[in-house]
């Protein structure tokens, strides 16, 4: 009985975990933008889903740098 029990339960927690995660694909947001590789480091435009529409900086060495919908990010 136990066992049913405890079979039962991880059933109904892959279940609802399943349920949860298609909830959280489902809100992700739209965006598009294009990214082009220019002498001096990067640039982007973004056509959907960005508070900015034209976005360039320098990279350096093999640093990095972060960008989201509001633009340049901290990691």
């Amino acid at each position: 009985m136990k066992r049913l029990l405890l079979t039962a339960l991880i059933v109904v927690a892959f279940i609802v975990g399943a349920w949860r995660l298609g909830q959280a694909q489902g809100q992700v947001a739209q965006f598009h933008f294009t990214i082009q590789r220019t002498d001096t480091g990067v640039k982007m435009k973004c056509q959907q889903g960005c508070a900015w529409t034209d976005l360039s900086f320098g990279l350096s060495g093999d640093r990095a740098q972060a960008v989201d919908g509001m633009g340049m990010a901290e990691k």
